[in-house]
């Protein structure tokens, strides 16, 4: 079964989530009936199916998956244990989707006190969660505290896995992310072409990582009014994100908000409008319950491209409409499960 996570992990980098499904599938079913389906190993290859259902927006199928395997491992390994710490990374990435950025923080913030005190500060498993805690910080307008998080995740990164790897690539993109907030533009596409150049690399031009990045060099050009190289990025990111994640993938969606975003900039509310509607349909087709902060998001735009206010429903959801960069600059929570590959490999 280790052979089959191991195959699983190195899909996954890649961006092959059915391959990567497969492979975890098999390898559960070989712990289940060798072990018996409440045992650590288990619940290691649920955490890895919640990592893909995670990657491909399978929200509710993630969570369950993740809840299941820290019930597992608080009652097989102990609620102080590095392992669960993975797993509450994966919860945290879910409750971020979905807009819960307190419980996000939370999950993040638990798993971040166990990696210290397993692994050490200079540990880049350490890094991963410090840059999922800045990435709630920027979703909730605090790019300051983001962006301390985001250096000290660097220093280690580089640190323990040097100058070329896509830890810190995602890193990269993330600071990018961070001064695009702060409007520091030149600083955020340096940091993005940087990243891009380092994905590109290592992982190839056709991966879903190369294609957030374009998104966010799209929204660079966005802002200074060079919509010919906006288009052409949002255009290849959407290309690699259907070849790779397949046509209802909310990402796809969520490129398609900045589209819509480059038309209304230009004066072309009518483009703008039909962009967004098309993007709710697209939701609807990914099945995404009508309060998820995604399709409130398009909905506010809709409303502010027409000129009119917007309430937002009632719903669980902490997501802010003052807070539209879901469909802005795209940081992925990525939150890296090194302790299980380590004993697979």
């Amino acid at each position: 079964a280790s052979l089959q996570i191991l195959v699983g992990n190195l899909n996954l980098q890649k961006g092959a989530f059915m391959k990567a499904t497969e492979a975890y599938k098999e390898a559960r079913q070989i712990y289940e009936a060798s072990l018996g389906r409440n045992h650590q190993d288990v619940a290691r290859t649920m955490v890895c199916l919640g990592n893909v259902a995670g990657k491909l927006r399978n929200d509710s199928e993630a969570m369950m998956l993740y809840k299941e395997a820290l019930t597992i491992q608080r009652c097989t390994l102990g609620a102080d244990h590095v392992q669960t710490a993975y797993t509450l990374d994966g919860i945290g990435v879910i409750h971020a989707h979905l807009g819960q950025y307190n419980k996000a923080m939370k999950a993040f913030t638990d798993s971040l006190s166990l990696k210290d005190k397993a692994l050490g500060k200079g540990h880049p498993d350490v890094a991963s969660t410090l840059t999922c805690i800045g990435d709630v910080h920027v979703k909730v307008n605090d790019c300051d505290a983001a962006m301390a998080l985001y250096k000290e995740a660097q220093k280690t990164q580089v640190a323990a896995l040097g100058n070329a790897h896509i830890e810190l690539a995602a890193t990269l993109n993330k600071i990018g992310c961070a001064h695009a907030n702060l409007a520091k533009y030149e600083l955020a596409m340096e940091h993005h072409i940087e990243a891009l150049s380092m994905y590109t690399n290592i992982l190839g031009g056709a991966h879903p990582d190369v294609a957030q990045v374009l998104v966010n060099i799209g929204e660079i050009h966005c802002e200074w009014e060079e919509f010919d190289h906006c288009m052409i990025a949002y255009q290849e990111a959407t290309r690699i994100q259907i070849a790779t994640l397949g046509p209802f993938h909310a990402d796809v969606g969520i490129t398609n908000i900045n589209i819509g975003d480059a038309y209304r900039k230009q004066g072309e509310r009518q483009k703008a409008k039909e962009t967004y509607q098309d993007t709710i349909t697209f939701f609807k087709l990914a099945k995404l319950n009508e309060d998820h902060p995604l399709l409130q998001l398009v909905h506010m735009k809709i409303a502010t491209n027409d000129g009119k206010k917007w309430a937002a429903p009632t719903a669980t959801s902490e997501f802010s409409t003052g807070n539209s960069k879901p469909a802005g600059c795209t940081s992925d929570f990525k939150c890296y499960e090194r302790e299980a590959d380590d004993k697979d490999i």
